[in-house]
């Protein structure tokens, strides 16, 4: 499969953050190396304006207004997004990029699933600390590490998934 066609295929780029603080990125390198824009900063640029929304639990699209070439073609990039606001009022966002041709059902089943996934992650370290108010301080490096793993398992089966499902 060329390169190509995986642009419209895959999550580029995504970013988990807890209360405005990255955690963790997922960079599909042989994209991004491929594109003319940073994702980082693109992701940077808007999630002040994605936290600011007043929604306990939102998720919306950002269009990325930029002259992005991917493989020396232009191409259309958009931002996904999902949040959630938790009792204790850790805001917990997750931002990915993707080709404007991805089917916007699959991306955000992607995003809400590693959302769960890393809302449980961080259910369980509270109560084994006896603090259901924890916030960014209670999470470890070994927890870092463990959900990044997690985080790029769920994209890639999803991913495969999704492709599967095209043929």
């Amino acid at each position: 499969m060329s390169q190509e066609k995986q642009i419209d295929k895959c999550l580029i780029f995504t970013s988990l953050t807890l209360n405005s603080t990255t955690l963790y990125t997922y960079d599909e390198t042989s994209l991004t190396s491929l594109l003319n824009v940073n994702c980082s900063e693109l992701i940077a640029r808007e999630l002040g304006t994605i936290d600011s929304t007043l929604e306990s639990r939102s998720g919306g699209s950002v269009p990325i207004n930029t002259n992005a070439i991917f493989n020396n073609k232009y191409v259309n990039l958009i931002m996904y997004y999902s949040k959630r606001l938790l009792s204790n009022n850790d805001l917990i966002t997750i931002v990915t990029i993707v080709d404007d041709r991805l089917l916007k059902e699959f991306v955000v089943h992607v995003l809400d699933k590693v959302l769960s996934k890393f809302i449980d992650l961080k259910a369980r370290i509270d109560n084994s600390n006896g603090n259901n108010n924890n916030s960014t301080g209670s999470i470890n490096s070994h927890d870092l590490s463990e959900f990044k793993n997690d985080l790029e398992k769920i994209i890639k089966e999803e991913e495969s998934k999704y492709i599967r499902n095209l043929q």
